[in-house]
């Protein structure tokens, strides 16, 4: 072969392997987790964008021994459907799942910084948002009709406000959570308890304005809770809220609340400062 053509031929062999090379790390990029069968990212690769509940499907169950994880962060399971021993990884790179007690043992993967499917919660098996998950954006008055009743131990609230109960049809003990992240349900009482959620926003549990309850009534009493900080939050089922410092004194009031219904959790929040000796 002529040498012009030898060095064209080169020429064009080496444009094509940059252009693959740019390909693949374009690939690369998009993806928001990588799965190794070797540790420090040898072996075969399996690329995961969405959630995968069980890797057999995809024939890489049980093979992963290093990950990269890209945006949000992950959850990774033993077992298939999220059951098992689960760890959530940050982004970043993990050379080797032997750190972690996953080696050539994940087989299911899901990423949970997200927002999936719009759920305006999420509820976990586990703490630490571990084990089955479970999202919705409407009120549910029964887990027991999703499988998922007296199973959550910790939350993720992406948006609104939410009443959780103990028991079905919004009953027993309540509480109202605002967006953020509840990685133990133990600290609101509720570990393996919650029946029944809904928005705050739901159908009222009594007629009328804040305040119109009679007091004493079991469905007008506030639910008050402390956090390691002795800050106490009151909060009634209209979305009355009212923060209380560590020294007792309220301090802000998220929304409009009634005189008597201020008067009362003034009270309320005396009482069990009083039973805790502070």
């Amino acid at each position: 072969m002529h040498k012009r053509t030898v060095a064209r031929v080169r020429s064009a062999l080496r444009q094509g392997l940059v252009l693959v090379a740019i390909g693949a790390a374009a690939v690369a990029a998009r993806a928001d987790l990588l799965l190794y069968e070797h540790d420090n990212f040898g072996g075969r690769s399996m690329q995961v964008r969405d959630r995968v509940d069980n890797l057999s499907e995809a024939g890489f169950n049980d093979r992963a021994s290093s990950v990269m994880v890209r945006g949000e962060a992950w959850q990774l399971c033993s077992d298939a459907d999220f059951r098992g021993q689960c760890v959530t990884l940050q982004p970043g790179r993990y050379a080797s799942l032997r750190d972690i007690g996953l080696n050539d043992a994940v087989s299911s993967a899901r990423q949970i910084g997200g927002w999936e499917r719009g759920d305006a919660i999420e509820l976990f098996e586990h703490d630490d948002f571990q084990g089955r998950r479970f999202g919705t954006a409407d009120g549910i008055d029964n887990l027991s009709s999703r499988d998922f009743n007296d199973r959550a131990s910790s939350i993720i609230v992406r948006h609104g406000q939410w009443e959780l109960c103990s028991d079905a049809g919004f009953g027993g003990r309540c509480v109202i959570l605002r967006p953020g992240q509840y990685p133990h349900l133990r600290d609101q009482g509720l570990n393996d308890q919650i029946s029944s959620l809904r928005p705050v926003g739901g159908p009222p549990l009594w007629p009328g304005q804040p305040g119109a309850g009679r007091p004493g009534h079991e469905r007008w009493a506030p639910e008050v809770r402390f956090n390691r900080q002795r800050e106490a939050e009151v909060s009634y089922r209209d979305q009355c809220v009212i923060d209380y410092a560590a020294d007792g004194r309220r301090w802000r009031q998220w929304t409009a609340c009634s005189p008597e219904q201020l008067r009362r959790a003034d009270a309320m929040v005396a009482e069990r400062r009083r039973e805790q000796g502070w």
